[in-house]
């Protein structure tokens, strides 16, 4: 059980792995393997890392952060915080039904467009928004 004394509150959540975790090195060998194999080019538009919460520049840094994905932490709030700094007047798209992500969103980057995209009509209004 995770215990810390700032914590304002703990939640216990149902996952089926434990995922971006040090559980998951049983795993890395095989995720390698598979990697190395792979082409990895340099991206064509911005693509964020969640182990850095920074900008990927080169295919084979892309390959090598997916690989530290595996047993990483995901610094979310750091990577909302550097994608509104850096690309001001984005807009946040959360796909799927739903609006939690869009909410953390709001609550580290108050200012930022959002939108959700889970339903037919919530697909029109974004086409609509976007055009």
């Amino acid at each position: 059980m995770y215990s810390d004394p700032g914590a304002k509150r703990v939640v216990k959540l149902n996952v089926s792995g434990a995922f971006h975790s040090p559980l998951m090195d049983f795993a890395r060998e095989g995720l390698e393997k598979a990697l190395a194999v792979a082409a990895f080019e340099r991206p064509r538009f911005s693509v964020y890392s969640n182990v850095t919460a920074g900008p990927v520049s080169e295919g084979r840094e892309a390959s090598s952060l997916l690989l530290d994905q595996l047993t990483s932490a995901v610094r979310w709030t750091d990577l909302i915080a550097r994608l509104a700094t850096d690309h001001p007047g984005a807009l946040f798209v959360e796909m799927g039904p739903g609006n939690v992500l869009v909410g953390l969103v709001k609550r580290i980057a108050p200012g930022v467009a959002t939108a959700t995209c889970g339903t037919a009509a919530e697909v029109d209004q974004l086409v609509a928004k976007a055009a």
